[in-house]
Formats: structure tokens, sequence, C-alpha cells
């Protein structure tokens, strides 16, 4: 909740104005912890999100949009073993009836 101000807004109900139940600190401390304790699941603000916090690098692969790379504002990856500090994403607009959903990815064992 550190960033509640940077990330409200993007959330109906969480302070930002954009929903009638808006009720500020309230509705976003709610949405944060739904998210955090149930099967919900996040999308592009949450992933962004979680870079800052947890000071990584988030790349998100999808076959038909470029790579969205997602990290700390005031990261620098620089002497940093991008294998470690990288977390990689594969994004599916539709498969099968799941509908738009993230998948984690893992390099090959064959990869150098």
């Amino acid at each position: 909740l550190r960033r509640r101000d940077e990330y409200a807004p993007f959330v109906a109900g969480g302070g930002g104005g954009s929903d009638e139940r808006d009720d500020g600190e309230d509705s976003f401390a709610r949405y944060c912890e739904r998210v955090r304790s149930s099967a919900d699941w996040g999308g592009q603000l949450e992933l962004r999100a979680l870079a800052e916090e947890l000071g990584a690098r988030i790349e998100v692969y999808s076959a038909d949009m470029p790579v969205v790379v997602m990290a700390p504002d005031d990261a620098t990856m620089d002497g940093a073993d991008s294998r470690e500090t990288t977390a990689r994403l594969s994004y599916h607009r539709k498969m099968y009836g799941l509908g738009e959903h993230y998948n984690s990815l893992v390099p090959s064992k064959n990869a150098d």
C-alpha cells in the first residue's frame, strides 16, 4: 500500500474516483487484500506493482505484441545477473476457455 497514490487511480473503487462506491483508502486496501489472498488474477498493473515491490525486472512476451518490460523506476540492471533478477511471462489473450492470462517461462535446459 506504499504506492497507493500511483496505483489507486487505476483500480475501480480504489480511491481514484472511478467508482461511485469509492470510499478511498479502505476500498484500495480491500482490493489489495483480495488480490493477495484469493484466486483473483492480476494484470499489467499488478505486474508493474510487483516489479516495483520486488526490485525485479519482469518481461512479458506475446505472439502479437512487442515484449513489455517492467522494472523499478530506480533500478539499474547493470551488473546484475539477469537470469536471477528477471521474471519472464507469456501473455495469452485467449487460450481455450481461460480468457486472458499469463504463464511463467523458464529457460530451456539447453540454453547457454
